[in-house]
């Protein structure tokens, strides 16, 4: 017969284990730095370097057409605000005096 236990009792006892054993630090995994040697440590090759740098310049490329777009965005409220066909009323063709 099996008793089904909770994420939180499984996460409890796997600490509670950690800490006994004198492992536990508290920290959540993302905040534990690399440790040189360690599998997850993969060096970088010339190609994962060459499409990191690709990617940062997609990136920033799509960042940049971001910001354009949202630039013109008012003005193309602006068009929008007559309705189809329509001309615009003498007094918003005046441009204002000064």
């Amino acid at each position: 017969m099996t008793s089904e236990r909770s994420i939180d009792e499984l996460v409890d006892e796997f600490n509670a284990k950690a800490k006994a054993e004198g492992s536990y630090d508290g920290r959540a995994f993302w905040e534990v730095p690399a440790t040189p040697g360690s599998i997850l440590d993969v060096p970088e090759t010339p190609e994962s370097q060459a499409r990191i740098a690709s990617l940062r310049k997609r990136i920033a490329e799509l960042n940049q057409e971001a910001r354009k777009e949202s630039e013109s965005v008012p003005e193309s409220r602006q068009e929008a605000s007559h309705p189809i066909g329509a001309q615009p009323s003498r007094a918003e063709q005046t441009p204002p005096a000064g």
